[in-house]
């Protein structure tokens, strides 16, 4: 059993060993993305509302390969709708977005870099608001804005 254990272990110490250390260093040099979702105000029920998804890298345009799903929801319905926004080359992902009724709304961006996804969310009031509904949107106001990095 010995005899076949120390040819294994070097094996393994040898595979170890051509392991790329330059994988760590590659990925810390990355330039994160972020991205924002952008809507204009005030927003109606009812009608097609804009929606333009904004990616940066270093604050200029970073160019997206692959569809952008938008998924709008609230907590009372849960997930309503999701759409695809198709890559633009010459200008910001843009598609219309219907908010059934007034209330609050979560849109969520599921957006494709390289290998991974980057999401990000935004919190809508749509037309005549409760005052708790009020509450809760000026919280969110007031927290970090949403960005990220892959």
């Amino acid at each position: 059993m010995k005899k076949i254990s120390i040819p294994v272990l070097f094996l393994l110490l040898g595979a170890c060993s051509s392991l790329d250390v330059n994988n760590h260093a590659d990925y810390n040099n990355q330039t994160p993305v972020s991205a924002f979702i952008h809507t204009d105000k005030p927003i109606a029920a009812g009608g097609p509302e804009p929606v333009q998804v904004h990616v940066l890298q270093n604050g200029e345009p970073y160019e997206i390969q692959e569809n952008i799903a938008i998924t709008l929801s609230s907590s009372e319905k849960g997930t309503i709708e999701t759409t695809a926004i198709e890559p633009q080359e010459d200008g910001t992902p843009e598609t219309s977005v219907e908010f059934p009724e007034d209330g609050l709304y979560r849109l969520r961006a599921d957006i494709p870099v390289n290998e991974h996804s980057l999401q990000v969310t935004k919190r809508i009031g749509v037309g005549n608001l409760s005052e708790r509904e009020q509450q809760i949107l000026n919280a969110d106001q007031h927290s970090t804005s949403a960005g990220g990095h892959h």
